[in-house]
C-alpha cells in the first residue's frame, strides 16, 4: 500500500529557514553576494 500524498504546504520551508528541515538559516546578505559573483559557465545551463 502506498502512502498518503502529501499535501503542497507539507512541502513548504519553515518560515525563516532554508530547508525543509528547518536546520539552517537562510542565506546572509554576504553569503547572497558572494553567490551572485560566481556565474554558470555559459551553455551549461539548459532549462
Amino acid at each position: 500500500m502506498l502512502p498518503p500524498m502529501r499535501e503542497r504546504g507539507e512541502w513548504a520551508y519553515p518560515p525563516g529557514h532554508s530547508d525543509l528541515w528547518g536546520a539552517s538559516p537562510p542565506p546572509s546578505p554576504r553569503m547572497k553576494a558572494a553567490q551572485k559573483k560566481i556565474e554558470f559557465a555559459a551553455g551549461l545551463f539548459r532549462p
